[in-house]
């Protein structure tokens, strides 16, 4: 019979550990395919690193868009890579890593190939349906599909359907119900955070309380003046009093966040197009590296002023906003009212509403609170 490599691999490994030990040269085989494995593993690491460091040419749509199917394909040559891994190194210690990655390259790769999504439902099903199958491997496939869900209501019936997949359903609803609550509309975001403060106080889960009561701080601002004073990046003073009169969109974003990076191009059409109408922009970047940043804003010209903190997400501005996203998009309405912050779905319905009615918006949500 023959006996495959990792195994017979292995099983010298036990008989060279045992009292009858033979001389150090048979240990060589081991040390060779274990070596062998850290270096397959490394350029894994090296390749997904690189991939990561990626940015696009230009923040034209038709730029933007080719660049993220160049990813989306890359991704899918990385989930072969994991795969290919996994076969080879079965009993590595880094399997379950390997395996996660896998998923995860594989969920991204499918998300602009319908060929590619219909081979990985196939996948996960055959997964799912194994009673074998362990909870963390289980909560990979359920936490990949839940990142597929086409809309946040879909999002919020997924969550409630699958949560008892997972091993502590109490902690998974938590943590899923406050990042579905951060894309749910007012007032149904409160409601959402109201239901998770009840969950995490009655099985004691101290650490999504906190969560949840920091979401609902800045849900709170809502239909409330908001004060903003710093000076950009370019040097100019901003004050959001001096906008008044306009429908201003704060961008919390970071050069660092791919999906605030995906999100620029959208925001500047929308910038053009509605600017002359009254509608402005406020980048607070997250970015703690100037040079990169200041960099980023030559390459890809934005229009707009830009905070900028060496201190990053930690910044005095970003503390006292509680720190939102990135990326997250707050939109202020004519009177200084902040009226949405969570402006990034329908974001162009959003501000056209405002545009032709922002004091009526402000009204109704004080209304709502009231």
């Amino acid at each position: 019979m023959m006996i495959k490599p990792r195994v017979a691999a292995l099983a010298l490994a036990f008989f060279l550990h045992s009292p009858q030990s033979a001389s150090s040269n048979e240990k060589a085989p081991v040390e060779a395919s274990a070596a062998a494995e850290e270096v397959a593993w490394k350029k894994l690491e090296e390749t997904a690193k690189s991939l990561h460091r990626q940015s696009p040419p230009s923040l034209e749509p038709k730029d933007f868009d080719a660049f993220i199917s160049k990813m989306t394909e890359s991704l899918g040559g990385l989930a072969e890579q994991y795969e290919a891994f996994l076969k080879q190194y079965p009993n590595s210690v880094h399997t379950e890593e390997a395996w996660e990655q896998w998923l995860d390259c594989l969920s991204m790769a499918a998300s602009r190939s319908s060929a590619r999504l219909a081979d990985l439902e196939k996948l996960e099903k055959t997964f799912l349906d194994d009673t074998k199958l362990t909870p963390s491997r289980r909560e990979t496939i359920r936490r990949n599909q839940l990142g597929r869900v086409r809309s946040i209501e879909e999002r919020e019936n997924f969550v409630r359907t699958v949560m008892n997949d997972f091993g502590a359903p109490a902690h998974f609803f938590c943590q899923e119900m406050i990042t579905t609550a951060q894309f749910s509309e007012y007032p149904h975001s409160l409601k959402l955070i109201e239901e998770v403060l009840k969950v995490a106080e009655a099985k004691k889960i101290s650490h999504y309380r906190e969560q949840a009561l920091k979401l609902k701080k800045k849900l709170d601002r809502i239909g409330k003046p908001l004060a903003l004073k710093f000076k950009a990046l370019d040097g100019s003073e901003i004050d959001l009093q001096a906008y008044r009169g306009k429908v201003v969109l704060l961008d919390f974003w970071a050069t660092w966040c791919p999906p605030c990076v995906a999100g620029l191009p959208a925001v500047k059409s929308l910038w053009e197009k509605r600017r002359a109408d009254g509608f402005e922009v406020i980048g607070i970047s997250y970015d703690s590296d100037k040079p990169k940043l200041e960099s980023f804003l030559q390459k890809h010209p934005l229009g707009w002023p830009q905070f900028f903190d060496p201190q990053g997400i930690e910044s005095e501005i970003a503390l006292a906003l509680g720190k939102p996203g990135p990326p997250a998009y707050w939109l202020i309405n004519q009177e200084g009212f902040l009226v949405d912050i969570n402006a990034k779905y329908k974001l162009n319905e959003k501000v056209d509403d405002l545009l032709k009615n922002g004091a009526n918006v402000a009204k109704n949500l004080n209304e709502r609170n009231e």
